[in-house]
């Protein structure tokens, strides 16, 4: 995959996790997001969709998009939250997956 590409879903379901933890979550342009007290609101002004998340997926957006890759996002999950590192890791993907295929989420290589 070449430097900057996007990940499709397709591709996101099919790769293991090794494969998948060096990858950056990008917000793309089209898409603004507001975060409130326990929710955060994603809207895509080129569809009109829009996405709303509760307190524990909001978290999960915001170590996305604040951290380098997908394994640093999950680290910082998992020392937070105590929760075992597989359902962690399992509970990013899907939800990777549902925002990267609603057009409110890409992922790709990391500048690292």
């Amino acid at each position: 995959m070449a430097h900057g590409d996007s990940v499709t879903v397709r591709d996101l379901r099919s790769l293991d996790w090794p494969r998948v933890k060096g990858l950056k979550a990008v917000v793309p342009g089209h898409v603004v997001y507001k975060s409130l007290a326990s929710e955060t609101v994603l809207l895509n002004i080129e569809t009109g969709a829009y996405h709303g998340m509760d307190e524990v997926g909001s978290r999960r957006f915001e170590a996305l998009r604040n951290c380098a890759d997908l394994e640093s996002a999950c680290d910082l999950l998992v020392r937070e939250n105590g929760a075992p590192e597989e359902r962690i890791r399992r509970d990013l993907i899907a939800h990777c997956s549902e925002l990267v295929s609603s057009g409110f989420l890409e992922l790709r290589e990391s500048r690292r």
